[in-house]
């Protein structure tokens, strides 16, 4: 599998936006903390893989209602971080 590291693009923001606010109508009955960009696109002026990484701050007794949302929305179950 091939990686592309591109210039920093201020594209990535206003995609962050989008894609949050599908995500709030997604968890619109779950009861969740934050919905945030990290990893390399959400720095400026920093070079990255050009692939949104977002984190959805739930707590641990609300993870399985916000997981059911997001699989009901299309969305794929990779466990905690993705790691499993």
């Amino acid at each position: 599998m091939k990686l592309f590291i591109e210039s920093h693009n201020p594209a990535w923001l206003e995609e962050f936006v989008r894609v949050k606010k599908d995500l709030e109508n997604i968890l619109s009955g779950v009861i969740y903390t934050d919905i945030i960009h990290i990893g390399s696109t959400s720095i400026p002026g920093l070079i990255a893989k050009p692939v949104l990484d977002i984190a959805i701050i739930v707590k641990a007794e609300n993870v399985g209602s916000a997981s059911d949302a997001l699989v009901n929305a299309g969305y794929g179950a990779r466990g905690e971080l993705g790691s499993k």
